[in-house]
């Protein structure tokens, strides 16, 4: 089963017996895309897009892509609480494993652990 399938029946089940009950999924995501609106900049990381809902029975996030993201990138996402770090270890769109992704394009990524929706996604810069 890939993660598209797994994203596939956590909808399922979610038009079935309504969300998991993450708080921040019932915000629209313009309202939250107005909070985390600017492309900034700070220290060794770069703003590349925004999650847009996390599907905690499947642990997968939907992120929607403001640049370029690739297999193998770090990821950090800063949850207001706090920030998850992730190496890119695979990704999707609409059922197909993809190894790199554009701007506009809104990607499957397997996490360790749960982000609310409107997060703040950065691509960590490696130290050379």
């Amino acid at each position: 089963m890939d993660i598209d399938d797994l994203v596939n029946d956590a909808n399922e089940r979610e038009a079935k017996h309504g969300p998991a009950g993450e708080e921040d999924q019932d915000r629209g995501i313009d309202s939250m895309t107005d909070d985390v609106l600017s492309t900034e900049e700070s220290g060794s990381r770069e703003r590349i897009g925004i999650v847009e809902h996390f599907f905690s029975k499947v642990s997968v996030v939907a992120i929607k892509l403001d640049a370029e993201l690739a297999v193998g990138d770090s990821i950090e996402i800063d949850t207001g609480n706090g920030t998850v770090s992730e190496t890119v270890s695979s990704m999707q769109i609409d059922r197909e494993s993809i190894t790199r992704a554009q701007a506009g394009d809104s990607v499957g990524i397997k996490l360790s652990r749960a982000v609310p929706a409107g997060s703040a996604v950065y691509r960590q810069e490696t130290q050379g």
